[in-house]
């Protein structure tokens, strides 16, 4: 209403200064102006245009300051009076762009959606992890033999369902508080999707309310978040304005790349070793579609390994620290697998720093081969080696 009021009384002043041939390019800017800010608010305050707003908010900024020196500097009663009112029409639609433009981002900031897909690659080190801390919290010491008996039953007993399940709600609760309490944003998280049988999941993160200033410390630093205040302090009349559009404006920022940084934090979340990727909404398809295939590929390929290994040479391995009696379990190796899955396996479920033994397996069935490791690294080497001998004889 009071964009389409000045850009009426422009309008007038426009014709009266055409009428009378004395027209000037501050009268254009006073019919025009109102009229770009008028299209960049739209219906609504959430469809308003920030950038459409900028400049008719700039130049009735300077416009203020501007009439205000000419009124200063006025040799007569009639030239300072008309100076103080030019000074005060420009402030007072300067006010209402930003105030505007204050409302308008704060529900902008509100709505930010985003989602946060994760994918654990290390279960069994996880699950091996948190039998070893129970065990050690039950005995008072450390008791590696039974930790690691008891780690290979949970590895089993804990099917990815259960795994995936306490994964998704205990990220779903801790993300809203750790966003809270560093930055000061508060979020609702909602679990989307879990993989069946998987380790994948996709959450949901919707903004519900910032803390601006803590935001800003957060990112800035404690220390220019309290020189921006003392800045504005010395502007009190604009200081609510000018406070909200810089604070606006560092949050906006920092909510573009929020995804990137809560994915970060999660790779840190009790030992879990995490390929965590934020995507904005326009993006999320895309990605997922995309995940679920290569995911369904993987799936494929371990069933047909299963299948398929016989007839062919393949591998199966264990970790190489457990006592003489666990060595003779057959429950401690991994299922028969092509040599090149081998590899992956190894690759993606062995803990660092472990000893390895690793079984041959020949076209017939028998077991050829085994060789002990000091290391995952190690191991993946021979598997390598092995699977290139295989390619080469099948050649």
């Amino acid at each position: 209403q009071v964009l389409g009021l000045q850009a009426i009384l422009g309008a007038l002043r426009l014709l009266w200064n055409a009428w009378g041939c004395c027209l000037e390019l501050e009268d254009v800017a006073a019919v025009v102006l109102p009229c770009i800010g008028y299209h960049a608010c739209g219906t609504q305050v959430k469809s308003v245009k920030f950038q459409g707003l900028m400049l008719p908010a700039g130049y009735w900024l300077l416009s203020t300051f501007f009439k205000f020196a000419r009124a200063i500097a006025a040799t007569s009663l009639l030239a300072f009076v008309m100076g103080i009112f030019g000074a005060t029409v420009s402030g007072v639609q300067w006010l209402a762009l930003a105030r505007l433009w204050r409302a308008a981002q704060r529900l902008a900031l509100q709505d930010v959606k985003f989602y946060l897909n994760c994918d654990v690659k290390n279960k069994a080190d996880v699950v091996r992890q948190g039998v070893t801390k129970k065990v050690t919290e039950a005995f008072g010491r450390e008791m590696p033999a039974v930790a690691s008996a008891l780690g290979s039953v949970a590895k089993r007993a804990v099917t990815n369902d259960k795994f995936i399940t306490g994964f998704s709600n205990g990220l779903a609760e801790n993300i809203p508080e750790k966003l809270k309490d560093e930055a000061g944003i508060v979020v609702d998280v909602e679990v989307k999707y879990k993989q069946p049988e998987g380790t994948f999941c996709v959450f949901l993160l919707r903004v519900i309310d910032i803390d601006l200033r803590k935001l800003l410390a957060a990112s800035k630093g404690e220390a220019k978040a309290k020189k921006l205040a003392e800045y504005l302090d010395m502007v009190p009349l604009l200081k609510k304005e000018l406070e909200a559009f810089v604070l606006f404006q560092a949050a906006a920022g920092l909510l573009t790349n929020l995804p990137k940084s809560v994915a970060a934090q999660l790779k840190e979340v009790g030992g879990f070793e995490v390929e965590a990727i934020g995507c904005s909404q326009a993006d999320q398809a895309e990605f997922f579609f995309a995940k679920v295939k290569e995911l369904q590929s993987d799936a494929a390929l371990k069933g047909e390994n299963a299948k398929a290994c016989s007839g062919q040479v393949s591998a199966r391995w264990r970790y190489d620290d457990i006592n003489r009696v666990a060595k003779k379990n057959p429950a401690r190796y991994t299922q028969m697998l092509k040599v090149r899955a081998a590899v992956k396996s190894v690759r993606d479920d062995a803990g660092p720093g472990r000893p390895v033994f690793v079984e041959i397996c020949d076209e017939r069935g028998d077991i050829t081969e085994g060789h002990p490791f000091s290391s995952k690294e190690a191991a993946i080497k021979f598997l390598e080696d092995k699977a290139a001998e295989v390619v080469e004889s099948e050649g």
